[in-house]
């Protein structure tokens, strides 16, 4: 025990703890309760999973999707033993979530002291985009979930010395399993075999050198089997071109001041997104403090951190891995435990006058993620995002034979997905075009309708192009080709009915 710890027992910080990590599957169970309807990526990845025979998932997947053959697996067998509904889709990302919870708690503990690991834990369980995938049909969740696994396996080995042998085995044939459950594990692995060289090599200990080539062997033949039956069929230059559009590749090597200004965006926003963290530069300098502090008392633990997000970075200098948002949410936890080990190395050294600065500090730090997590479990309504199930359920009760129906673009995966369960999945449809940049078309498709008196246009995954609305925009158009008879909305979707028969 720490002085810095001395106004709670260890008793007392363990049952801190203990409430945290309740929250924190609360946090997760609630949104899984509450069921949004499933958004356009995860539609697109359902309607794949449930297409195709397990072979097939070895295979390319509809709408450009990806995801590691693993996941698909254990989706795939949910399904087929309990159904296509959306808690079955979604129930392994909230085992992911919440097992996730427990894993942090184990490497946060053998890193950081009580209070750190206590604190790191508070900012793990109310992690927005942690709690979102963890009722997200994609395997986001998972990835945290076996970074952290990977790590504390790594850590097992250090630590049991005497069992190192041994540990080191039961890592080499965990990682080998776990590259085809998750792209990311890759880096976590590569972090954790280099600490372990380095460690061996460090404290000498020269008997367990060879005993290496055991991981690498199994993981690199692992990786190999994994990307040319899986990962190299799913790679597309559309895939990479979309990605280098969002600027998720880092320059290699820069040549413009644009090209240098990725690096410290990028730094400053990951701790936005994925991270969750309002106040991106104060959450950077408990990181880096948190690394110092890490590094100097646990150095191993900190090459297996910090090594997969550098790694990461270099695949996507390789344009091979984007370096975006969600899919860095396998960092997620390195990062919580890096700020929370600043955090915790501030409030030792704080001193009077200062101190209530300092600690101010701290508090504001959580203060925007704790109003969020508030918010979603109150109402967890707040996390939709395109609640295009009832428009469907709408459309489905008000449909009428005769009646034509437009999809606009991004709306077809998940109406095929909702209109199969509620009574829509013999109708006909048309597809809209997908032209982002030259509206015309949706003109020229708009104006194709006329001559019917009943059409049903319905949106979902809407755009926003140079400041226009394409909702507004379409309506627009449709106001001037005939008039509106129905409508209902709902988040993030909406189906409206109009008359076009009296338009020339």
């Amino acid at each position: 025990m720490t002085q810095g710890e001395s106004f709670l027992k260890e008793s007392e910080w363990r049952t801190i703890a203990g409430l945290l990590i309740g929250l924190g599957i609360l946090l997760r169970v609630v949104p899984y309760l509450h069921n949004r309807s499933l958004w356009l990526d995860e539609a697109m990845l359902a309607k794949g999973l449930l297409a195709k025979s397990f072979s097939q998932l070895l295979g390319l997947l509809d709408h450009g999707q990806m995801a590691p053959v693993g996941f698909l697996f254990i989706a795939k067998t949910l399904v087929l033993n309990f159904g296509d509904g959306e808690y079955v889709l979604r129930l392994l990302p909230l085992l992911a979530g919440i097992l996730s919870l427990f894993l942090f708690w184990g490497v946060a503990r053998q890193i950081l002291s009580l209070r750190g690991a206590t604190i790191a834990l508070g900012l793990f369980a109310i992690s927005e985009h942690l709690i979102y995938y963890s009722s997200d049909f994609k395997p986001y969740s998972s990835d945290a979930m076996i970074a952290l696994g990977i790590y504390l396996l790594g850590l097992v080995c250090i630590k049991k010395e005497s069992r190192f042998i041994l540990s080191l085995f039961s890592l080499s044939i965990a990682g080998a399993i776990l590259i085809w459950f998750s792209y990311p594990a890759v880096f976590s692995l590569a972090g954790v075999g280099i600490a372990l060289t380095v460690y061996c090599l460090k404290t000498q200990k020269w008997q367990h050198v060879a005993w290496l080539s055991l991981p690498a062997g199994f993981w690199l033949g692992s990786f190999v089997l994994n990307y040319f039956t899986t990962l190299v069929l799913s790679q597309s230059s559309k895939m990479v071109r979309e990605w280098s559009g969002k600027g998720a590749f880092m320059p290699m090597p820069p040549n413009s001041v644009q090209d240098l200004m990725w690096y410290p965006i990028n730094f400053f926003g990951v701790f936005k997104w994925p991270g969750g963290f309002t106040f991106a530069g104060l959450a950077a300098f408990c990181f880096v403090l948190g690394l110092v502090v890490i590094f100097s008392k646990k150095r191993y633990a900190c090459y297996m951190l910090t090594l997969p997000i550098l790694f990461a970075l270099f695949a996507s200098g390789l344009h091979k891995y984007p370096f975006e948002g969600r899919l860095l949410l396998f960092f997620v936890p390195a990062m919580m435990i890096f700020v929370g080990g600043g955090v915790d190395r501030i409030i030792s050294m704080a001193r009077p006058p200062g101190q209530i600065i300092w600690v101010s500090l701290c508090v504001l730090l959580l203060l925007i993620p704790v109003q969020k997590v508030s918010v979603m479990l109150l109402n967890p309504a707040k996390m939709d995002r395109e609640e295009i199930r009832p428009v469907v359920a709408y459309l489905s009760q008000h449909y009428q034979n005769g009646d034509s129906l437009y999809l606009k673009h991004g709306s077809q995966p998940a109406f095929e997905y909702y209109a199969q369960r509620l009574g829509l999945k013999d109708i006909q449809w048309q597809q809209g075009a997908k032209s982002d940049e030259d509206w015309d078309v949706y003109v020229e498709e708009l104006r194709g309708l006329r001559g019917n008196d009943r059409v049903w246009i319905l949106f979902s995954h809407y755009i926003n192009n140079k400041g226009i609305d394409e909702e507004r925009f379409f309506l627009h158009v449709l106001d001037g080709l005939g008039k509106q008879v129905n409508s209902f909305a709902a988040m993030g979707a909406a189906i409206y009915l109009y008359d076009l028969h009296l338009t020339e």
